[in-house]
């Protein structure tokens, strides 16, 4: 009986050190929870490769996706995003879809080109003309 007594008061004290320890390594360390948004991860990554460098922007923390417009089922979308702390300008990316999986066609802009948007769907390009997002040269 003393035995297991001793093993038990063994055990509290390992898990009580262990959450001790993490406490200290950590400090008030902040769990971010990982979004399993087919989008956000793509338009993260998307901003990441415009941008340049290694830094792989967080939504909610970095920016956020103001509004998600489907087309032809669900094949195309345009993300409109907005900052948060100054991480980056307004932007939108139009996503199509590609064995279940959501890839950046085009942007982060705020200005597509005709040519750049000629091969999509017409409710896509219908739509960006109503939001003043085509323009027929570049300025």
């Amino acid at each position: 009986m003393k035995r297991l007594i001793g093993i038990l008061l063994f055990l509290v004290i390992v898990v009580a050190a262990t959450f001790a320890g993490k406490y200290i390594i950590l400090g008030k360390a902040q769990v971010i929870s990982l979004k399993s948004d087919p989008i956000s991860g793509v338009i993260s990554s998307s901003f990441q490769s415009n941008a340049g460098n290694n830094y792989l922007p967080i939504l909610g923390r970095d920016y956020m996706i103001k509004t998600t417009k489907y087309f032809d089922d669900g094949q195309w979308a345009i993300v409109s995003t907005q900052p948060l702390n100054g991480y980056s300008d307004p932007a939108i990316f139009i996503l199509k879809e590609y064995s279940g999986i959501y890839r950046v066609v085009a942007g982060p802009s705020n200005d597509f080109l005709t040519s750049s948007v000629a091969a999509m769907p017409s409710d896509v390009v219908q739509y960006l003309k109503s939001q003043d997002l085509i323009t027929s040269t570049i300025e």
